[in-house]
């Protein structure tokens, strides 16, 4: 999704919960400018504007590294509104009515296997997917006192 797109808030909506799960708080998106990936929390602990998210990179709240054009690792100070206008996702109401410009989603994590790995295991330092996870250890069973 990293190109200029447009789609429906509907479809939006549905890659965002395919690649993230329902919670919309949970969805990453990539800085255009720095590449930087922050979810809605991330905005929120920064204290950015609920309309920030997914607009203008995080680090215009959170303490930008460097300049939005500039070199090194972000966030940056990038604001969606500027003159360029580089978000790359454009949202319709499904009627061609323009919404809205948006962040691409932040890639998906892949696990070793080629899975996409699911939402709640991402916090995994190294993420697998469901089906490579080793079975789990058996619980013991303590035996009644007699």
């Amino acid at each position: 999704m990293s190109n200029r797109q447009t789609m429906t808030r509907e479809a939006w909506e549905t890659e965002g919960r395919r690649r993230f799960g329902d919670d919309n708080r949970e969805w990453l998106f990539a800085c255009p400018c720095c590449g930087h990936i922050a979810s809605a929390h991330d905005y929120k602990r920064a204290g950015a504007p609920e309309g920030a998210v997914a607009f203008s990179c995080v680090g215009r709240w959170a303490g930008a590294k460097r300049e939005a054009f500039g070199d090194g690792p972000g966030p940056c100070n990038y604001a969606g509104g500027g003159l360029l206008g580089m978000n790359p996702i454009t949202i319709t109401n499904g009627e061609g009515v323009v919404i809205g410009k948006v962040f691409a989603f932040a890639p998906e994590v892949l696990c070793a296997c080629g899975r996409p790995v699911e939402p709640e295991r991402h916090c995994y330092a190294v993420p697998t997917c469901y089906a490579c996870l080793p079975p789990p250890p058996p619980i013991p069973i303590a035996k009644p006192a007699t």
